[in-house]
């Protein structure tokens, strides 16, 4: 139930940034984060939302927890091993390396920008 809770917010969120409300967007995730530290989809989000809002040295933060997690949670999923290569044992995986390759891409656009 608190999950379902949770993903509701993400959405919220999502949308608030989508539509340019990035100061609500970012107090959601923020509020979400608190609650749940690991939370992959609030992190990006926060990253996101913060760098829209002109905080590249916050979106930074967000983005680099949100790829720690990542690279944490392929490594379990794969047996400790570091997953450099595209090989997919399963959807999980799948997703963490999307994420992976898209929280490290916006990591670069805002070193690219500095």
């Amino acid at each position: 139930m608190a999950e379902e809770r949770n993903q509701e917010r993400v959405g919220e969120a999502w949308q608030m940034h989508r539509n340019g409300n990035n100061a609500g967007a970012i107090e959601i995730f923020e509020d979400i984060i608190r609650s749940y530290p690991e939370d992959l989809d609030a992190l990006y989000g926060l990253g996101l939302a913060r760098r829209s809002n002109g905080n590249d040295t916050g979106a930074t933060d967000a983005f680099s927890k949100a790829l720690t997690i990542t690279k944490e949670r392929l490594a379990e999923l794969d047996g400790g091993k570091d997953v450099t290569q595209n090989l997919l044992d399963s959807e999980e995986d799948d997703r963490l390396l999307m994420l992976r390759r898209m929280i490290s891409q916006r990591l670069e656009e805002i070193e690219a920008r500095s």
